[in-house]
C-alpha cells in the first residue's frame, strides 16, 4: 500500500475483518499475499473534489433555481467504501446531485434568496449530505456552489429564437 492508500484484505473473495490493523483495513506498507486465494484492494484516502451537473429545480414559492455544486469528499473507511456501495466514486456524484436538489426544493425560499441565510443553508446541506455518505465510509469536507442563478431562462436550440422583424423585403 502506498502512503495515500488504505487496503482491504480479502481471502477467497470474502472481506476479513480480523486482520489486526483497524478492522481489516491495511495501513501503508508491504504485504505478502497468497496468489489466487488472498487479495488486497487499494483505496485512495486523499480528498477528492467532485463536481455535480447543472440542475434546475422549482422552489416552494414556484420560482426556479439553477445551480451546480462542488464538494470535497474523503474516504474514512476503505472497507465500507468498497463493500457497502457499488462504485463509490460515481455513487457520491449521483448522491450529491439528488440529495442537494431534493433538500433545496424543500427549504424556505428565503434561505436561498437572502445572502445572510445562504451560509447557514450551505452548512446544513453539507451536514445532510454527510449523513447520507457516512454509511459508505465517506466524509464531506466542504461544499460550494459555483453556479447559482434564479429564474434562468432556458432556450431550446433553434426553437426559441427571437422573432425576427421583417423589414418588408
Amino acid at each position: 500500500m502506498d502512503q495515500w492508500e488504505r487496503g482491504v484484505f480479502y481471502i477467497l473473495g470474502r472481506h476479513w475483518r480480523w486482520w489486526p490493523a483497524r478492522g481489516g483495513t491495511l495501513e501503508p506498507g508491504l504485504y505478502f499475499v497468497v496468489p489466487f486465494f488472498w487479495r488486497i484492494l487499494p483505496v485512495s484516502v486523499v480528498p477528492v473534489p467532485v463536481s455535480g451537473p447543472l440542475q434546475s429545480i422549482t422552489l416552494k414559492d414556484g420560482s426556479q433555481l439553477t445551480f451546480s455544486a462542488t464538494a470535497v469528499f474523503q474516504v474514512t473507511d476503505a472497507a465500507a467504501a468498497l463493500n457497502c456501495v457499488d462504485n463509490y466514486q460515481d455513487s457520491i456524484v449521483e448522491l450529491m446531485s439528488s440529495e442537494l436538489a431534493e433538500r433545496m426544493a424543500r427549504v424556505k425560499p428565503t434561505r436561498i434568496t437572502e445572502t445572510e441565510e445562504r451560509a447557514g443553508l450551505v452548512r446544513d446541506l453539507r451536514l445532510w449530505l454527510g449523513e447520507q455518505t457516512t454509511p459508505f465510509g465517506i466524509e464531506v469536507l466542504s461544499l460550494r456552489f459555483p453556479n447559482f442563478v434564479f429564474n434562468m431562462k432556458t432556450y431550446r436550440l433553434l426553437m426559441d429564437q427571437s422573432v425576427v422583424q421583417q423589414s418588408g423585403w
